[in-house]
């Protein structure tokens, strides 16, 4: 279980919600310590931050200097729980005085001394000996993020976490910090309840992923993007030692050899985060890594990742799609190209219905979505088979974002090039749902959203206008959006 209260009492700020801390044993337990390594891969030196939580002993020490290739360990005692981060551009005397760009935890020294990162910095989260005997650890970009990060387990049973894109060249212009050094989070950038989720969106139930979290999340699908991101981004080891790896993708200087950079000890980031890394490696230059120098498993995963990125392509390039959900309504509206004139416009439907309570649209490629919807009403119609009830909006939404996600790590076979805004009416609920499912196979629960061409530009639209209408208001909210996008892709081409 997690514990949001200590979160609190280590930063006190709304921002202070990145910080993960589970449940752990009081008092002695019958487990030796573990040992954390850090290594420098960054091309500069960073400064490594500590900081234990409350009622953990603090460490031997609160910050330190760490020149690329070197590496140092410290010692941590069985129920230690705490965080880490890398600070970076700073600006130390003989004295250890100073400061630093991002990441500086205010001390004025090297040493923190018990303050924590102030945001934006990419954030490591453990707890030693927690439920089970278990340790407990995880990556968050809930305070945004300043530098690649990999964390990985002494044993290869673990799995490795971590975000190894560099963010801070997608980092949208108004989340950008530190002359581009840093990537700060929208809680920080707006400091609005719906990003912070604290307030009226102070529980998993009303603060969900917005157009940012979910940026970072498409970007590293195991690291925490938002205060409740738990489900995904937390993950469990048997008492072992931890390398965190900082810029682990990058070759120091100290350490290039002819044969490349250096790679983790094992290969578990499953995802496209660690491929899509390799893939922007490949034109870095003398010290880039080509496919051909790494094991045949990295390699296969690598060109799962390219077609990860070539699918979320063919989403921002396919039609123009908007969800809105009103207090009684929800409404989807499409982009609907004129057809031939010989071609018959009923084989050509833009919003399919799975059944009478529940209908989507894809953007993206249209022969994977006839696909992907003929699998969906299969499904339907199992269920309804076997349990005599139909499905509701969230179990075919679980359902196709699993399939997508399933081709996502198969060989021979690609990712579906389509993403998906599903609607409908369950029965009992006082209000109609609308989802979203990507290429990567994440789904979320939306109030309105937009996908497809110009998807920018129709939520921007969204997120001044949307208020909770009801019957026609809703249509016209959702059909306002649509034009939004469209007179946009005009002028763009007008210029």
């Amino acid at each position: 279980m997690v514990s949001r209260l200590l979160r609190q009492q280590l930063l006190g700020s709304p921002a202070s919600l990145a910080f993960l801390i589970l449940s752990f044993f009081q008092g002695s337990v019958g487990v030796g310590g573990i040992t954390f390594t850090f290594t420098n891969r960054c091309t500069d030196t960073v400064w490594p931050g500590v900081l234990s939580g409350s009622g953990t002993p603090p460490l031997e020490t609160t910050g330190f200097a760490l020149p690329p290739g070197q590496s140092r360990s410290v010692y941590a005692p069985s129920g230690w729980s705490g965080r880490f981060w890398a600070r970076s551009g700073c600006d130390f005397d003989s004295s250890g005085k100073g400061s630093c760009a991002t990441g500086d935890c205010g001390s004025g020294q090297v040493e923190c001394r018990g303050a924590g990162a102030s945001p934006p910095a990419t954030l490591a989260e453990f707890t030693l000996d927690g439920a089970d005997g278990k340790d407990f650890y995880d990556v968050s970009l809930v305070d945004g993020y300043n530098l690649p990060m990999l964390v990985q387990a002494a044993v290869a049973d673990c799995p490795d976490t971590g975000c190894l894109v560099d963010l801070n060249e997608r980092c949208p212009s108004e989340l950008r910090a530190g002359d581009g050094r840093a990537c700060r989070s929208a809680c920080e950038a707006f400091a609005r309840p719906e990003y912070c989720c604290n307030g009226a969106y102070g529980n998993p139930d009303t603060c969900h992923p917005s157009q940012y979290s979910q940026l970072f999340k498409s970007a590293c699908p195991k690291s925490y993007s938002y205060a409740y991101d738990d489900a995904t981004s937390t993950f469990t080891c048997n008492h072992t030692d931890y390398t965190i790896t900082f810029c682990p993708r990058s070759t120091p200087r100290e350490n290039l050899s002819k044969n490349g950079s250096r790679r983790p000890s094992h290969e578990q980031l499953e995802d496209a985060v660690w491929l899509a890394s390799l893939k922007a490696s490949s034109g870095a230059g003398a010290g880039a890594v080509t496919a051909s120098s790494w094991p045949a498993s990295v390699a296969f995963q690598a060109s799962l990742a390219i077609a990860v990125e070539y699918a979320l392509e063919a989403v921002r390039k396919g039609n123009a799609a908007v969800g809105v959900r009103g207090s009684d309504t929800v409404v989807l509206g499409v982009e609907n190209k004129s057809t031939p004139k010989l071609q018959d416009s009923r084989s050509m439907r833009k919003i399919a219905s799975l059944d009478t309570h529940i209908a989507l649209t894809c953007a993206g490629l249209k022969a994977d979505a006839c696909v992907l919807i003929n699998r969906a009403r299969v499904e339907y119609q199992s269920h309804r088979l076997t349990v005599e009830d139909p499905v509701t909006v969230e179990y075919i939404t679980r359902y196709i974002a699993g399939l997508q996600q399933k081709y996502t790590q198969s060989g021979g076979v690609r990712p579906f090039g389509l993403s998906t805004l599903i609607v409908g009416f369950d029965p009992y609920t006082e209000k109609p749902p609308l989802y979203q499912t990507d290429p990567s196979g994440t789904f979320s629960a939306w109030k309105a959203s937009t996908t497809g061409r110009n998807s920018n530009s129709m939520r921007e639209f969204l997120e001044k206008n949307y208020k909770e209408t009801s019957g026609k208001e809703t249509i016209k909210l959702a059909i306002r959006a649509l034009l939004e996008a469209l007179f946009t892709l005009k002028n763009l081409t007008d210029t």
